[in-house]
């Protein structure tokens, strides 16, 4: 959805601004407004076009209120006969809903700091606030990606969207059989606890997660995760170290071959899957750790789903109602982030004695 004039797409102006008046508006500190609208514009349209690489790694993107549960179930395929026609086959699948929520944040200009401020000043202000906005996408994601809880569809109702597969009650119950036709196990969960104290627990919960995905999901895996958790990581038998473009490891010395700026290494199961092992998460210092299967950027089997409603349109969008340019603006962004599949994360707490999956903080 396209808002602007003067040439710009992101910034939703006053229904009665006179476009020669805003062309030839300039600030008593000599400000050209249209030389400004026309910058804010082009950054918003670098925070719409471009999500963090990690997110789009765990998302897909839909208009839709509900998104299938889960990967595909075996029919169960029985003789021809001679006289029987074909026996019709249709999955009862489980529609879960998906969370939509309304954003919002005050550049904080007035008219009178307006004509005060520089162009850099102006445009500092507006940077802070897009790249809030960028953390806000990240951090959503990752709120969601971790948490073992249900959250409210919307604010004003009692329906929920349910995490990965073990999370949820009722109507949000994972009840689905593997592919190959076989029943889930009791107490089946995609929510891990590793207790540190006990050697080897935490190798063996590592296996166990990738295991599981393996029964859904073809490798290689991604595992994302805290300082601490990457570091626990990288002691494992079975990682190997990233090698760098410019400072190559020694001859006999295993190096794993994938982009050092996004993965410290890869680990290697015992079950012979590669999990790429990213950087760790800078937002949390929680024992936490995720192992996920990701499709490539925004593809429709990510872990994730982004929703937006189609009446206001996915991007963020600067919107003041004022005849002066930018005073009482707010940039505002309708969304909300859901799961997609709930087979495709395995999520993990670790720590001394832990025995209860633990949410992570974020800062």
């Amino acid at each position: 959805m396209a808002y602007g004039i003067l040439d710009t797409k992101y910034i939703d102006f006053p229904p009665n601004v006179d476009q020669s008046y805003l062309r030839g508006l300039q600030t008593r500190g000599g400000v050209s407004f249209a030389t400004v609208l026309s910058e804010i514009d082009a950054r918003l349209g670098t925070l719409n076009a471009s999500l963090d690489p990690l997110v789009a790694n765990l998302m897909t993107v839909t208009t839709e209120a509900y998104t299938e549960d889960g990967a595909p179930v075996a029919f169960e395929v029985t003789e021809r006969g001679e006289y029987t026609l074909a026996r019709p086959q249709l999955v009862e699948g489980q529609g879960l809903m998906i969370p939509l929520r309304s954003y919002d944040v005050s550049i904080g200009f007035t008219e009178d700091g307006l004509e005060r401020m520089s162009q850099e000043r102006i445009m500092r202000n507006v940077d802070s606030v897009l790249l809030g906005l960028r953390r806000l996408h990240k951090v959503q994601a990752l709120t969601r990606l971790f948490s073992n809880a249900e959250i409210r569809v919307a604010t004003n109702t009692t329906a929920t969207s349910p995490g990965f597969a073990g999370s949820g009650t009722g109507d949000n119950v994972f009840s689905r059989p593997y592919p190959d036709g076989t029943a889930l196990p009791g107490g089946y969960t995609h929510y891990y606890v590793a207790n540190t104290s006990t050697t080897g627990e935490f190798e063996s919960k590592i296996e166990a997660m990738i295991a599981r995905l393996a029964l859904w999901h073809t490798p290689p895996f991604d595992l994302v995760g805290s300082s601490a958790a990457i570091t626990a990581v990288k002691a494992l038998t079975n990682f190997v170290s990233a090698g760098s473009a410019l400072i190559r490891q020694g001859v006999g010395i295993s190096e794993a071959m994938v982009d050092a700026a996004t993965y410290a290494g890869v680990y290697q199961s015992a079950g012979g899957h590669d999990v790429r092992v990213r950087v760790p998460l800078l937002e949390t210092t929680s024992n936490n750790l995720a192992i996920f299967k990701s499709y490539g950027a925004l593809a429709p089997n990510n872990p994730l789903v982004w929703r937006y409603d189609p009446l206001v349109g996915r991007n963020a969008v600067l919107r003041y109602r004022s005849l002066y340019p930018l005073d009482q603006a707010v940039v505002k962004q309708d969304f909300g982030i859901g799961v997609n599949d709930r087979t495709t994360a395995a999520l993990l707490y670790f720590g001394a004695g832990a025995t209860v999956y633990t949410v992570p903080t974020w800062s």
